[in-house]
């Protein structure tokens, strides 16, 4: 994979699919409707040299509803674009909530 542009983060997507809350209960997959306009969690895989000091590949990113690419596949492998800017926060480890 190449390295993305300045501004731009290599992500996969950890935050689809149905969900399991702590009690038990089952959250349908609501992407592409508007009860699924939402912040989404992704796997940072690459950044920009720029993007360094505050995101490294490995790291999980909360991104803004719709501030990604659609689905791109590479080698086999699905991954997303997402803006730096539209990151609005992230964790070493996967969240809870997911």
């Amino acid at each position: 994979m190449k390295r993305p542009l300045k501004g731009k983060v290599v992500t996969e997507a950890v935050d689809k699919g149905e969900r399991v809350t702590d009690a038990g209960i089952i959250i349908l997959d609501d992407d592409g409707k508007d009860i699924g306009v939402r912040p989404r969690w992704f796997k940072v895989l690459q950044t920009h040299p720029d993007e360094e000091e505050d995101i490294s590949a490995g790291d999980y990113v909360l991104v803004e509803h719709g501030r990604w690419t659609r689905k791109i596949n590479h080698d086999q492998e699905d991954f997303w674009i997402v803006e730096s800017k539209s990151i609005m926060a992230k964790s070493e480890h996967l969240p809870k909530s997911v």
